[in-house]
């Protein structure tokens, strides 16, 4: 599940993966036929492809028969998984760790969205990522990237520096002198 939050995956992206979607050197997955039909290249943390590269190598095989393609991610039957099954996996997960939120995959998605944009990923990143058509979408995060907010006030704002710039001659704070 961790490939949810790492790329920001819708779970038709996850159904879709296939074998040689991966590049490991690069560190990317590549997204084939996501929502509007866009294919997408999907940057990926080092340890969330390791995990993604363990299942394929070890986990995988232990399912794989004639009906299981080159699609990555297989369920005991050795079929793709569908949407359904992401979202009860997903559920399941949330449920052992105590997140008692709403939502299941795309609750990964808006973390990930977040997360990019609190620690200083531009709008148009994380567009690209998260495989929005409209920079617009992205925009919807932005309200809740609290944290880059504050932490960029702090770092550009001139009164932060030096608060006596903006402080009134007669303000109460203002030490005044003796008469």
């Amino acid at each position: 599940m961790q490939h949810f939050f790492a790329c920001g995956f819708r779970r038709g992206d996850v159904t879709k993966l296939k074998i040689n979607g991966i590049n490991k050197e690069a560190l990317l997955l590549f997204a084939l036929d996501g929502k509007g039909g866009q294919d997408r290249i999907v940057p990926i943390a080092k340890e969330a492809l390791n995990a993604v590269l363990y299942y394929k190598d070890k986990i995988r095989p232990k399912f794989v028969n004639f009906m299981s393609g080159d699609y990555l991610f297989l369920d005991n039957r050795g079929l793709p998984f569908n949407g359904g099954q992401i979202t009860a996996l997903v559920n399941k997960y949330k449920r052992r760790a105590g997140v008692s939120k709403p939502g299941a995959s795309n609750l990964y998605r808006h973390t990930t969205a977040t997360t990019l944009l609190d620690n200083g990923a531009d709008l148009l990143t994380t567009q690209k990522i998260l495989g929005y058509a409209s920079v617009v979408t992205t925009q919807g995060y932005t309200h809740i990237a609290v944290k880059k907010m504050s932490q960029d006030y702090q770092k550009f704002h001139p009164a932060v520096g030096n608060p006596n710039l903006y402080i009134s001659r007669i303000h109460p704070l203002r030490k005044q002198p003796s008469d």
